[in-house]
């Protein structure tokens, strides 16, 4: 059962409003509903599967044989999404000016996941391998404030409006189903580790790794930095590794253990927006019309896996940026954003960490139409109803502060796994967006 209930005022329609001519519309409602989704149920979940392929060794003699390859569930369900939203529309002028507002919650919940089993399962060991069984546990969170404004308005033989959206979304995993955090399949390869993890607290996704500091100056530094590190609750002469030396990154002490290990990796950043937002103009001038549309998010981030192999993979010294080659360190002061370029990388100063987390944030003018129509007294003479010639195009300009490719990465570009929403905000060398210039005709008879 997925009941749902909505309730508004009109308060425009109250007798105290009458005397408000400004005001032309002003409603207040809030709405409550549950639905259901049964898109994340994977084939056959109720069943458990075996595969062929799986070859043994009897006696000597290689015989083809079947493994399990998935656990099923018999108990499982659709998943729910429960929505509540109170929301404000108002008109100005008219019917001019008409803004609204929505504050929403949005809970998905009885979400399938396949939770780790144990190594004596017999399907592997969770996430290298088959994993669990489905089951009906994950909770998500999405809470936030959308926004939405137009005005419309027509001056001689100028009639024009511009409108304009935005949303300000935080993303939440609530639960689980028992464990902290989840490791999606994402891992980046040659990296060889998870670029993001799924965390309770935390948002879908959520970029996974060490904290830099900055890059080592001097020798001074480093020994001061092994010096607190040889302590006697922690005897590991090294704050980081044997073999760090000046211009190798220096990472955050997370645990304040002393030593930099797997224990002080951190969360380094959030793929999911924090405000989405986009405005259009429409414009007709006698028989000129233009529309123009702009779209952009801020607030996010992205990991620039395309940079591990173009500014710090050291088995790839050929292959460099601009920026990370002039930019690198190459003495005391010279720089405190790239490391230095060494062949072995004894720091290992191309692990997975906030080096590769740049600025996603961009505006980008997505479609601009031009036209002009030809005058009935023309189009008459050409026995035509309408003339009308255009000039088009789409992605024109992006304002963005990103060094990859394009911020726009989107999801689904593992290898191997094309529709997987595990890469979320993971830019590996994604194709930009092109940019289209069209000329264009419009004719009716």
């Amino acid at each position: 059962v997925f009941p749902s209930a909505s309730v508004a005022w009109r308060i425009s329609e109250e007798g105290f409003m009458k005397s408000i001519s400004l005001i032309s519309d002003l409603k207040l409602r809030a709405g409550w509903g549950k639905i259901g989704n049964q898109n994340g149920i994977p084939a056959y979940p109720t069943y458990n599967l075996l595969g062929s392929g799986n070859d043994y060794n009897v006696n000597g003699v290689l015989v083809s044989g079947v493994a399990p390859t998935g656990l099923g569930n018999t108990k499982i369900t659709w998943e729910s999404t429960q929505s509540t939203n109170i929301g404000l529309d108002l008109s100005l002028l008219g019917g001019a000016v008409s803004f609204t507002a929505d504050y929403y919650i949005k809970d998905n919940s009885q979400i399938l996941l396949q939770l780790p089993i144990v190594a004596t399962g017999g399907v592997g060991i969770y996430p290298t391998s088959v994993p669990g069984p489905a089951q009906n546990v994950g909770r998500i969170r999405n809470s936030g404030l959308e926004l939405s404004a137009t005005y419309r308005k027509q001056f001689g033989a100028l009639d024009f409006s511009v409108s304009g959206n935005g949303t300000f979304n935080k993303n939440e995993i609530l639960n689980l189903g028992g464990p902290e955090y989840l490791l999606p399949p994402n891992i980046i390869n040659q990296l060889g580790d998870y670029v993001s993890r799924f965390s309770v607290g935390q948002s879908i996704g959520a970029f996974y790794g060490y904290q830099v500091e900055g890059v080592f100056q001097n020798q001074a530094e480093v020994d001061a930095a092994n010096t607190k590190a040889n302590t006697a609750e922690a005897p590991n002469p090294y704050f980081q590794e044997q073999y760090t030396a000046p211009g190798d990154y220096k990472y955050k002490d997370v645990n304040g253990d002393g030593h930099i290990n797997a224990d002080d990796r951190t969360v380094i950043g959030n793929p999911n927006p924090k405000f989405s937002y986009g405005f259009s103009l429409n414009a007709n001038y006698k028989r000129f019309d233009v529309a123009a549309f702009f779209q952009g998010i801020a607030g996010v981030d992205v990991f620039n896996a395309l940079a591990y192999r173009t500014e710090g993979s050291y088995f790839q010294p050929f292959n460099r940026t601009q920026r990370s080659y002039e930019g690198r360190w190459q003495g005391e002061g010279t720089s405190n954003t790239f490391p230095r370029i060494i062949a072995d990388d004894p720091n290992n100063n191309t692990r997975i960490s906030s080096r590769y987390i740049d600025n996603g944030a961009y505006l980008r003018l997505r479609n601009l139409q031009i036209g002009y129509s030809l005058p009935q007294s023309v189009v008459s003479k050409l026995k035509m109803e309408k003339l009308r010639f255009y000039v088009a195009g789409q992605n024109l300009i992006t304002f963005t502060k990103y060094h990859g490719l394009d911020p726009e990465t989107g999801v689904g570009q593992r290898e191997g796994n094309p529709d997987t929403n595990y890469d979320l905000g993971i830019d590996r060398g994604m194709y930009p967006q092109p940019r289209t210039i069209m000329v264009g005709i419009n004719a009716s008879f």
